[in-house]
C-alpha cells in the first residue's frame, strides 16, 4: 500500500542575515518534529478508516453473493420411518 499525507505548515523567525542556510535548516527540522506527530495522526486515523471501509465492501459482497447463490432444497431432518 502506497499513500501520501500532506500537511501545510509555516514558521517565522526572525534574526540576523548571518548563517541563513543553518538557520532554515534548524528551522524546518523543528518544525517536522512538532508536525510529524499530527502526520502520524492522521496515518493511523486514515488506516483506520479504510479498514472500516474494506469491511463495509466484504459485507456488501458477501451479502450480494449469498443473495444471488441458488436455492437447494434442504435436506430431510429424520429419516422415514422403517417398512
Amino acid at each position: 500500500m502506497l499513500f501520501t499525507s500532506r500537511r501545510r505548515v509555516n514558521a517565522r523567525r526572525r534574526s540576523n542575515v548571518w548563517h541563513q542556510g543553518d538557520k532554515l535548516e534548524n528551522l524546518q527540522a523543528r518544525l517536522a518534529i512538532e508536525v510529524g506527530k499530527d502526520l502520524a495522526g492522521d496515518i493511523r486515523r486514515g488506516m483506520f478508516e479504510y479498514a472500516a471501509a474494506v469491511k463495509v465492501e466484504n459485507d456488501k459482497l458477501a451479502a450480494k453473493r449469498q443473495a444471488e447463490a441458488p436455492r437447494t432444497a434442504a435436506a430431510p431432518t429424520e429419516a422415514p420411518p422403517a417398512p
